[in-house]
């Protein structure tokens, strides 16, 4: 049909409907010149309706095309939300088992079990979930390994099984603090726990709450305790090797003995705290404060006391040892310049 309309249109835009009854002065070769026109006329209107068709059809595909891709995004967002919520239902169950597991008042193996189930669920879980376990954790100390643990819900077990879950609980909370992207900021209140002999190497536990905790003999070494409130801690023969204690707050901490070899503890509070026999060589001291600390038996090789206040000439000179590359608290000299021990 289109050859015919593009063979007739131009003679009827010309000369109308019926050419062959036109009668006409004009020349062939303007009848034809004319004719050959109108041609071109139709032509490009037939060009132009095909080109808008063309544009027509293309707008609809991309608009069946979009509306597809949006609803297969819908659909894989639904059905990543939906497998969310399972993981979470999935992860609650998990949760309140290990809970309960944790409670069980008769068995240790049972405690355990719940203790790592913990663990597990807490490297799998948001930064927010994670606190919440370590807060957990840290109220199963408060109750089960506190000073007082005769008050708590929990009856008092035997000496292997109530420092077998505290080995436990202290392990796992080392663990769990430094092996995260928000490791260093989590808030551990551990006041008054019983932790003698626990291992916590390398634990971060900036801020912590520490006060009257006993770790004694307790591995602490390259611990973070950054700020942490320590306030009449029990860190006898404890090993706190490279560990970081800016700005800790030790006042009337028990340090007898300890292994404080590199550690840190420039701008600490260690007013009036037991150093002696504390093992400080090449400990940072710079700016701590030392009024009323005791050095009796220290080793302060290397050690690095400038800036640190509140000392005197007594209490210094009753270290054991130091040498020449101790540096000492402004205004102080020593008696000798280095001093090997008896």
């Amino acid at each position: 049909m289109s050859i015919p309309l593009i063979l007739w249109a131009p003679a009827w835009m010309v000369f109308g409907a019926f050419p062959w009854n036109h009668t006409t002065d004009s020349t062939s070769v303007e009848w034809a010149n004319a004719l050959t026109a109108a041609r071109q006329s139709v032509l490009w209107t037939l060009g132009g309706l095909v080109a808008l068709v063309g544009v027509v059809l293309s707008l609809y595909r991309n608009r069946r095309e979009h509306l597809s891709v949006q609803l297969e995004q819908h659909r894989q967002f639904l059905d990543k939300d939906r497998q969310r919520l399972e993981s979470d239902r999935h992860w609650t169950s998990r949760y309140t088992d290990a809970i309960g597991q944790l409670g069980d008042v008769k068995s240790v193996s049972v405690r355990l079990g719940g203790i790592y189930a913990l663990e597990r669920l807490a490297s799998e879980a948001a930064v927010a979930d994670r606190q919440t376990i370590l807060d957990v954790l840290a109220a199963y100390l408060r109750e089960s390994a506190s000073m007082e643990h005769q008050k708590g819900h929990l009856p008092p077990p035997t000496e292997d099984e109530m420092s077998t879950d505290t080995a436990a609980v202290a392990t796992v909370l080392a663990r769990l603090t430094q092996s995260h992207e928000n490791a260093g900021y989590w808030n551990i209140n551990l006041h008054g726990v019983d932790l003698h002999g626990a291992n916590l190497e390398g634990a971060r536990l900036p801020s912590a709450h520490l006060d009257y905790a006993n770790l004694e003999h307790a591995n602490l070494r390259f611990a973070v305790l950054e700020d942490a409130g320590m306030h009449f801690v029990r860190l006898t023969d404890a090993d706190l090797h490279n560990a970081n204690c800016r700005g800790a707050h030790l006042p009337d901490a028990a340090l007898s003995g300890a292994s404080l070899g590199s550690a840190d503890l420039s701008n600490a509070y260690l007013n009036r705290s037991d150093l002696s026999r504390s093992h400080l060589s090449h400990a940072t001291l710079t700016g701590a404060n030392l009024s009323g600390a005791i050095f009796d038996g220290a080793h302060l090789n290397g050690a690095d006391l400038s800036q640190a206040t509140g000392t005197t000439f007594e209490q210094l000179e009753a270290a054991e040892m130091w040498d020449e590359s101790t540096r000492w608290p402004d205004g102080h000299t020593p008696s000798i310049p280095a001093k090997t021990g008896s």
